[in-house]
C-alpha cells in the first residue's frame, strides 16, 4: 500500500499547552477543523525540512523541531510527528487558518471539529512523562 507522507508539529509553550490551528471556512481539505501546523512533504524535501517550512508558512513561527516518530491514520497518511519547545516569532496565520488556541493535553482531546484521530494519536505518542521530559 502506498501512503501519502506529511508532517505534523506539536508546538508546546511554557505552560505545557499545545498550539492548535483552526482551518479557514474556505479551506478545501477540512474547513473549520482544528489541527496542528503541518502538511504535505514537497518533492525532494525531507520531513524535517517540511516541518520547519510548514510551521513558518502556516503560523510564522521559527522552530527547532525534534523528530518523535510517525503515526498512521485511517486515511492512508504516514504522518511524521515532530515536537518543538524552542520557537520564536509572533503567530501570524496564513490564509489557510482563521484562528489559533493553546490547549492543555487534556483539553485537546475534547476539542470539537478536530481533525479525526490526529490529536488522539498525538497524545498516545506523547505520554505525560515524555511531555515533562522535553520541558
Amino acid at each position: 500500500m502506498t501512503y501519502t507522507s506529511a508532517v505534523a508539529v506539536v508546538i508546546i509553550n511554557q505552560k505545557n499547552e499545545i498550539l492548535s490551528l483552526l482551518r479557514s471556512e474556505t479551506d478545501d481539505w477540512r474547513p473549520l477543523h482544528w489541527g496542528l501546523p503541518g502538511g504535505h512533504i514537497d518533492e525532494g524535501e525531507t520531513p524535517f525540512e517540511a516541518a520547519i517550512r510548514e510551521t513558518k508558512e502556516e503560523c510564522n513561527l521559527d522552530i527547532n523541531p525534534i523528530y518523535a516518530g510517525h503515526i498512521m491514520t485511517d486515511e492512508n497518511y504516514k504522518i511524521y510527528l515532530y515536537y518543538a519547545v524552542q520557537y520564536s516569532g509572533d503567530i501570524e496565520l496564513s490564509y489557510e487558518h482563521s484562528d489559533f488556541k493553546w490547549y492543555s493535553r487534556e483539553r485537546l482531546l475534547e476539542v470539537q471539529n478536530r481533525t479525526p484521530l490526529l490529536y488522539t494519536n498525538v497524545c498516545k505518542a506523547f505520554d505525560e512523562r515524555s511531555l515533562n521530559e522535553i520541558k
